[in-house]
């Protein structure tokens, strides 16, 4: 597929382009949000069969999380704050764990709702992974016609290649084509890194991700993250951890996963990979397991990522809203 062909699988005349690539000064960038502020969000009935997730509970969680990501009481006005009808908004899910530990079409449909809500059209909406398959084995539909957008980003690169720190590599098309990123990762540890949460989410928005995994990860996914293309753009993530991994990650073992019934929500990814990651020491111990420190795989990238100005890694410094709704 060449970038014209991209470009229309993202919905964007040419006029469209050069709108949203000049923003009026006005509207909410990801930097301007409260970075530090996270909510963990837990319901007993957000899970009532593995697998089957209930959409008016998530709505009601997701809510409840960017008025406290936003400071706005008023859910639709906190929306509103992170997000306008003329954003193109491309959604980064995670599928590499198969249908057994994937971001859930139902959290990813919450998300959508709110987004139309606010007029921004099916047609600027991109969900995106890696590749087709990866998406179409956890049953999203892909598309590349009219309406929302769903496909991988594999083979989709710009042609340039960016730098950051020792990260090197290229960026999908989309990024340059959308405003506003949300980042959908979900909950669970990694053989390398510690966690993959919401940073590492993102070495499925990279051409190169399998050079990027020396020495834990550290620095790759701090650099990577740090990228202008994606800082900037990044509004809201959204851990969808209905289900989760505390050990055997990243892939699925059935053995170690549980059910949190929780969404994590923030504008921090620094913030919300440090909750993220005590959520899966709490496990850990509660079963008998080591921490992921004491095991050898300490999640190196957040102090990395806290030294390059990405967010904070200091609970002190987090506002954290932990509640049962």
């Amino acid at each position: 597929m060449d970038r014209r062909s991209f470009v229309r699988m993202a919905g964007a005349s040419a006029a469209g382009i050069a709108g949203f690539g000049a923003l009026s000064e006005g509207l909410p960038r990801a930097q301007d949000t409260p970075r530090s502020r996270i909510a963990a969000l837990h319901s007993t009935s957000l899970q009532p069969a593995v697998g089957r997730v209930i959409p008016e509970v998530v709505l009601r969680l997701l809510d409840a999380g960017v008025s406290h990501v936003t400071g706005i009481e008023a859910a639709d006005k906190a929306w509103a704050k992170l997000f306008v009808a003329d954003d193109v908004v491309a959604l980064k899910v995670n599928t590499s764990g198969g249908p057994l530990l994937s971001t859930s079409k139902t959290v990813v449909d919450a998300i959508l709702q709110r987004l139309t809500g606010l007029g921004i059209s099916r047609d600027n909406i991109v969900v995106y992974d890696r590749t087709d398959a990866m998406l179409q084995a956890c049953g999203y539909q892909t598309n590349t016609g009219s309406g929302l957008k769903c496909g991988g980003v594999e083979g989709h690169w710009e042609g340039k290649t960016v730098s950051q720190g020792a990260f090197r590599g290229r960026l999908p098309v989309i990024l340059g084509l959308c405003s506003a990123i949300v980042n959908v990762p979900i909950l669970k540890d990694a053989a390398g890194a510690g966690v993959t949460i919401s940073m590492k989410n993102h070495f499925g928005t990279i051409s190169n991700p399998s050079q990027c995994h020396g020495n834990g990860c550290d620095p790759y996914i701090a650099d990577v993250n740090a990228l202008p293309e994606i800082r900037s753009k990044q509004r809201l993530i959204v851990c969808d951890a209905t289900s989760a991994c505390f050990e055997g990650g990243p892939g699925a073992d059935p053995r170690y996963i549980w059910q949190p019934n929780t969404l994590l929500v923030g504008a921090d990814p620094v913030a919300l990979d440090t909750v993220g990651a005590a959520m899966i020491d709490e496990k850990r111990v509660q079963l008998g397991l080591p921490t992921l420190e004491a095991a050898g795989r300490k999640p190196k990238q957040l102090a990395s990522a806290a030294a390059r100005g990405v967010g904070t890694n200091d609970l002190a410094q987090i506002d954290l809203l932990k509640r049962s709704l």
